[in-house]
């Protein structure tokens, strides 16, 4: 008896169909990041959390989607969001209209980190300490605005218990 031929029947993708529509969802992405400080957002940054939720995603089906071929656009998208966020995070950090530690935290998904530096020893032969020097802006800082108010990086204040080197900025 003959061996029947079996029929190839094309594989089908399994799951929920995309919610990704090509220019629709580019569009919806574009508007929240020209209007996240307004309604409905009313968002002091842009953040994938918020624009994922504004698209009824989760932030996982946003990464997947960079990952498709033939949607840079998509990806150059969620790349601007990311520098507004970053821009936005520096400036507002820098002029004290965001929490200090908030920034901090934020900006290291960026690439920003603290860092304290070690720049000599103090303290006796087999007592040796490093030098940390911590940078403080003496016009935010109460204490030091009221004991010496700088305007210069002139004015290192060594502190030979816990070997730091304060420089005052401001």
């Amino acid at each position: 008896m003959p061996r029947k031929k079996k029929q190839v029947i094309p594989a089908r993708k399994m799951g929920r169909p995309s919610k990704y529509e090509g220019d629709k969802t580019l569009d919806a992405i574009d508007f929240y990041l020209n209007n996240f400080h307004k309604e409905p957002f009313n968002e002091q940054i842009p953040t994938m959390a918020s624009l994922s939720n504004y698209l009824g995603l989760s932030k996982g089906t946003l990464k997947e989607w960079t990952k498709v071929e033939n949607r840079e656009e998509l990806t150059i998208l969620l790349e601007k969001l990311l520098q507004k966020q970053e821009v936005i995070l520096c400036n507002s950090g820098l002029t004290g209209e965001f929490n200090s530690s908030i920034t901090k935290l934020l900006l290291f998904k960026h690439g920003h980190s603290e860092k304290v530096e070690s720049i000599g020893f103090v303290g006796g032969i087999g007592n040796e300490q490093p030098i940390q020097i911590t940078f403080v802006n003496a016009s935010t800082n109460p204490l030091i605005a009221r004991s010496s108010p700088l305007t210069t990086v002139n004015h290192p204040v060594l502190n030979e218990n816990d070997s730091t080197l304060t420089l005052c900025i401001g």
